[in-house]
């Protein structure tokens, strides 16, 4: 008889796996292992098969145990198996998932969405025109660089920044040499008077003594001759009194209109000859606008012409003032100048002009913040009757003020959103702030 044993009936392997909650991100739900009675698939055959061979069992007399390494490799390997086997229906779950979120996000689900409080405009028709930028800047009309007629020391000098009114004075010189000069020519009228009054007299004796035949007529007239050349002197002498006061009174200049002291060329102290700079005083009240245009231009360019002014990312719409109508040989542009009231630009600021190129045309605008700009392509979004939002693809084109082209499947008194369209839906429903249309009625 043979000693072979017989083996005990094998009992059911229970596996203890771990639960994984697919809302969790695949974190363990519990710390605790839960126990799984069979699992029908090929995961369920490598488990048994893991647990025959982690359980020692009674082997047949001819046969060798593997070693017990061997055997913990493949516990660790078909343990591992099962893990994996669990995360991958894990992230099967989480696809389900997504895809159950990106079904909601359609123009159905959308309308189910509380309305979006937004602000719409309508779509116009209006005449624009192809257009141009060229940069222009901005110069004051009065800018002027004064000088004193008279040399002398400088006494006094406008600070810079200091606002005169016109007729105020700039700066003093010294005047005392000029006030010495004045005197000596008075003290040379004074004598001039005295000789023309002594040559006066002479001249009557003379004419009485030559009445009674005592004084021939050459004497006559050599008393004559001088009483005329000393009224003369008296004359030139009072004519260079003049002139020294006025040297006097230049010496003090005054403001030719009102205005701001930019910038100083002297200083206190400082000894100029006459036409010496003294200072620059802008006129900030009185600017104007001064750019170049090409000469290819001068045709659609004239006094009154409308054109577009963009200055600190705002536009405003002004008239041509002048349109210098000769261009320069080398550059073959003409200048441009345009008075600049109710705008508050210092002087000197860089601006741009947007100058028409062609004839207008009839075309369909919208405001700027209408138009959503994507990769994709640009499109606006249109409030239908039932006040939903409806996406419009659209191209642009010119544009002018806060208005811009448009081209697509829109028609003149279509309500687009303006503002609050930022997170809306393919469908959404919408409540207009205010019920009220901006656009036609506020043009």
């Amino acid at each position: 008889m043979s000693s072979k044993r017989q083996r005990s009936p094998r009992k059911p392997t229970v596996v203890q796996v771990p639960i994984i909650d697919p809302a969790a991100n695949g974190v363990l739900a519990s710390s605790s292992l839960e126990p799984v009675a069979a699992i029908p698939t090929a995961t369920a055959a490598a488990t048994s098969a893991a647990t025959s061979a982690a359980t020692p069992q009674p082997a047949p007399p001819q046969h060798t145990a593997a070693p017990a390494p061997k055997r913990r490799r493949l516990a660790y390997g078909l343990a591992a198996a099962l893990l994996v086997g669990a995360l991958g229906g894990s992230a099967f779950l989480f696809d389900l998932g997504g895809a159950e979120v990106q079904a909601q996000d359609t123009p159905a689900a959308a309308a189910a969405v509380p309305p979006a409080v937004v602000s719409v405009a309508a779509v116009e028709r209006m005449a624009l025109s192809p257009q141009r930028r060229v940069s222009a800047s901005v110069h004051s009309r009065s800018d002027a660089r004064l000088a004193a007629d008279v040399g002398g020391r400088v006494l006094q000098l406008a600070e810079v920044g200091s606002r005169l009114r016109r007729g105020e004075p700039l700066a003093r010189l010294d005047t005392a040499a000029l006030e010495l000069s004045v005197r000596e020519q008075q003290a040379r009228i004074a004598r001039l008077q005295v000789e023309a009054e002594q040559a006066e007299r002479q001249r009557a004796r003379l004419r009485q003594l030559g009445g009674a035949g005592h004084v021939s007529g050459m004497q006559l007239d050599e008393a004559e001759a001088r009483l005329a050349s000393l009224q003369a002197q008296a004359r030139e002498a009072d004519a260079g009194l003049s002139r020294l006061r006025l040297q006097i009174e230049q010496a003090a200049p005054r403001a030719p209109f009102d205005g701001v002291v930019v910038e100083r060329y002297a200083a206190e102290g400082e000894l100029l000859g006459a036409g010496a700079p003294l200072l620059r005083l802008v006129d900030t009240a009185d600017l104007e606008i001064r750019a170049r245009a090409p000469v290819a231009l001068a045709s659609r360019l004239q006094a009154g012409t409308e054109v577009a002014l963009q200055a600190n990312g705002s536009e405003h719409l002004l008239q041509l003032g002048t349109v210098v109508p000769v261009g320069d040989e080398v550059s073959r542009q003409l200048e441009l100048r345009l008075p600049l009231e109710g705008l508050d630009l210092p002087v000197g600021s860089a601006v741009e002009l947007a100058l028409p190129t062609d004839a207008a045309r009839e075309v369909l605008v919208v405001p700027r913040d209408a138009v959503v700009l994507r990769r994709e392509g640009s499109h606006v979004l249109r409030v239908d009757a039932e006040n939903q939002a409806q996406r419009v693809a659209v191209e642009v084109g010119d544009s002018q003020g806060d208005r811009i082209e448009v081209r697509g499947e829109l028609k003149p008194g279509d309500r687009v959103i303006v503002r609050g369209g930022e997170r809306l839906r393919e469908g959404q429903t919408v409540a207009i702030l205010g019920e009220q249309v901006e656009g036609l009625a506020a043009r």
